[in-house]
């Protein structure tokens, strides 16, 4: 393996394993409101399961048994991220009608890019 492989798999662990702290961390914080603690927290797991599935990619490409499915997988998990993070814009605004409206085309353009 290269360096550069070596490195992506490092650091790739060390983005694993912080974004799963991180979101522990989060779902237990009692500073942040309820309704933002909870999709900010899965939002950090979503990033960490990303991260995993990019990893196991990586090494099944360098070593030259390349799994489609993963790919999948990986996009449904960006997909799962991207309606928890406009979960999270909607909470936090503060006129909610309003953002629901504006997001709701992007998140059907977001799931019509998936298929």
């Amino acid at each position: 393996m290269a360096i550069d492989a070596l490195l992506r798999i490092l650091f790739y662990c060390t983005l694993v394993a912080g974004s799963s702290y991180a979101g522990v961390k989060v779902w237990n914080a009692v500073i942040m409101p309820d309704t933002l603690r909870r999709p900010i927290a899965v939002f950090l797991w979503l990033q960490s399961a990303i991260y995993t599935m990019l990893m196991v990619s990586l090494l099944l490409t360098t070593l030259g048994h390349s799994v489609h499915w993963l790919i999948w997988i990986t996009t449904s998990l960006m997909g799962a991220q991207a309606c928890t993070v406009i979960a999270v814009a909607v909470r936090m605004s503060r006129v909610r009608r309003l953002a629901s409206l504006v997001l709701l085309p992007l998140l059907f353009l977001a799931m019509m890019a998936l298929l």
